[in-house]
């Protein structure tokens, strides 16, 4: 019996895909459930609520996983009724976690809108055996000279990236301050580790800028004027990372010696709001036509229009909504930049359409 499923999967599915572990992706999750080419298993050890707003999931990792980087970030995946999602987390926990426990923690506010972190608290408490999975760690966000004068700016969860790189840090030879901006205290994540470190470590500071008393107090005001710095790191709100850029450049800083990670896209600009324009999505079931407009991304106006294309981090990091567009020019919102109007490969979590598009999604 198990022989005949075996060959009867194979026939059926060899050769109507575009890579074998595609090919047997139902065979490989019925001799293995939860697998994911890709993804390595992870076994979820607690959750710990952070802050009002958010929590962590302190994950065990299968052997083989090849481990990160501090500052760097995971895809995580699992199954919401019926549906396999997946979203992009910067790991937040230390180096030493990884080394000597097997641990990594992923920081993650509750999102009202987002599918993964709205769901996830509940079906972690209602299903102790949950499935999750995590790729391999990617990212060029990293610390790369901590031995120089460093300033962070973190902006609500963008602490998330510089926590790990701070928390992993070991031998001090230079001064780092953090300046991390949040509503108020109760919802800053991870701050209690964060001022422990300030605390034994006569090398860091941070500073917690909370904007419902203080306002957005610019980032000048806070430094004392004789710091030094030769190198900036900056996470948070697209918004806030580009007044981070900004700072640095005031401050004498090189394009090379400021390096940014966002989180939530730019709005298109107003006077990119106007007019809708016709969106042809081609898919292995046929074609649909949509009216695109150029205020949300692509990738919503499809899963509005009932497609269900393939997607991973939804801020253009992880390249998992490629597709192909064949013709049509589209706005990048994390780039700026316009397509050509002719075939090209884009990302349909941060473009917009500029133009009548044709989109070939999967396999059609």
């Amino acid at each position: 019996m198990r022989r005949s499923f075996v060959f009867r999967q194979c026939a059926m599915l060899l050769g109507n895909q575009p890579r074998l572990s595609l090919a047997l992706l139902p065979l490989l999750q019925w001799l293995w459930p939860g697998y994911r080419p890709g993804f390595y298993r992870a076994r979820l050890l607690s959750v710990v609520q952070e802050s009002r707003g958010s929590y962590s999931l302190w994950l065990q990792p299968q052997a083989g996983w090849p481990g990160f980087v501090p500052g760097q970030s995971v895809e995580l995946g699992t199954e919401l009724n019926g549906r396999w999602l997946t979203r992009r987390f910067s790991i937040s926990s230390s180096l030493q976690d990884w080394q000597q426990k097997g641990q990594i923690r992923l920081t993650m506010k509750l999102n009202p809108d987002g599918v993964m972190t709205r769901a996830l608290p509940a079906l972690l408490s209602a299903q102790s055996g949950l499935r999750l999975s995590i790729s391999k760690a990617e990212g060029a966000f990293v610390w790369a000279e901590p031995t120089q004068a460093s300033l962070m700016l973190a902006a609500g969860s963008g602490i998330t990236p510089l926590a790990s790189m701070l928390l992993s840090q070991r031998c001090w030879t230079a001064p780092a301050t953090l300046l991390y901006y949040v509503r108020e205290r109760s919802e800053a994540a991870l701050l209690a580790e964060l001022e422990q470190l300030a605390a034994s470590q006569p090398f860091f500071s941070v500073q917690l800028v909370e904007t419902a008393t203080q306002g957005r107090s610019s980032f000048a005001s806070l430094l004392p004027g004789q710091k030094q710095f030769t190198q900036l790191l900056s996470c948070g709100p697209f918004g806030f990372t580009d007044k981070a850029l900004q700072f640095g450049a005031a401050l004498g800083l090189e394009a090379g010696q400021c390096r940014r990670e966002f989180f939530r896209l730019p709005a298109p600009a107003e006077s990119e709001k106007t007019g809708n324009w016709p969106v042809w999505w081609h898919t292995a079931e046929g074609e649909r036509q949509t009216l695109g407009g150029v205020t949300e991304p692509l990738l919503r106006q499809a899963e509005q229009s009932g497609l269900q294309p393939r997607f991973g981090c939804r801020i253009g990091v992880c390249y998992q909504c490629v597709c192909q567009k064949e013709s049509g020019v589209v706005l990048n919102l994390r780039t700026g930049q316009l397509s050509t109007a002719g075939a090209e490969q884009i990302q349909l979590c941060v473009s917009v359409p500029q133009s009548a598009v044709s989109i070939r999604l999967g396999d059609a």
